[in-house]
């Protein structure tokens, strides 16, 4: 319900803070719940959002909110190059190399992962971003992760 409600909540830190204990609760079901707020936040600007996104990323709650949270970061209207740095970074970290197994869920998810690199690489605003980006996609591509060639394939021809 917290997650549902960041949007339209009169005191957003409190919210924050209640959601960031959600995504650490030992209980599955409360960090499913705290999760939810990736699908919630579909569409907008996630500026805003920034440091409970970032809180959701590093915490127990991403293998629930992975997929939504992709697709939130795809159809974010604003830069969300250091969200998606981040994403794939812990992406990287706790999925490794089950994201080339195609009988595991996160494959489909490292496909779309490094889409988002490759956009956030088009937005990066630094060296040093663009830089990450590249790491990271190297650190996929040697990971053997499911579609990553594919988009880097896919960016050189558009």
């Amino acid at each position: 319900m917290c997650a549902q409600r960041l949007l339209n909540t009169g005191d957003a830190a409190l919210a924050h803070h209640a959601l960031v204990r959600f995504f650490h609760d030992p209980e599955e079901d409360v960090r499913e719940a705290a999760a939810t707020v990736a699908a919630a936040l579909r569409g907008r600007r996630l500026g805003p959002y920034q440091r409970t996104l970032t809180a959701l990323i590093d915490s127990r709650a991403l293998g629930a909110a992975l997929s939504q949270l992709v697709i939130t970061l795809e159809d974010a209207p604003d830069r969300v190059d250091e969200l998606v740095l981040a994403c794939a970074r812990r992406f990287v970290t706790v999925f490794g190399a089950a994201s080339a197994d195609l009988a595991r869920g996160v494959a489909a998810d490292a496909r779309d992962i490094g889409r988002l690199l490759v956009r956030a690489y088009v937005q990066a605003s630094s060296p040093a971003l663009r830089s990450g980006i590249l790491d990271l996609l190297d650190q996929l591509l040697l990971l053997g992760s499911y579609g990553v060639a594919e988009a880097i394939h896919d960016s050189d021809r558009s």
